[in-house]
């Protein structure tokens, strides 16, 4: 792999949790757990989004 395939597949990860812990607040019935799923949902969407500005800064600025 290389440095563009490794920031790719961390997007895609961070995508997956984020609708994994979205999937799971939706369906748990305890207002607490569901807040902590919600609040893991915001924390991959941030990761993502850090993922997104390296590979827009680094992978499309060299092509």
């Amino acid at each position: 792999m290389n440095y563009q395939d490794i920031i790719i597949l961390a997007m895609k990860r961070e995508e997956a949790s984020y609708r994994l812990y979205n999937d799971m607040a939706a369906r748990v019935g305890n207002q607490n757990i569901k807040k902590l799923f919600l609040k893991l949902t915001s924390e991959e969407a941030k990761h993502k989004l850090h993922f997104e500005k390296i590979y827009d800064n680094e992978i499309l600025t060299e092509n």
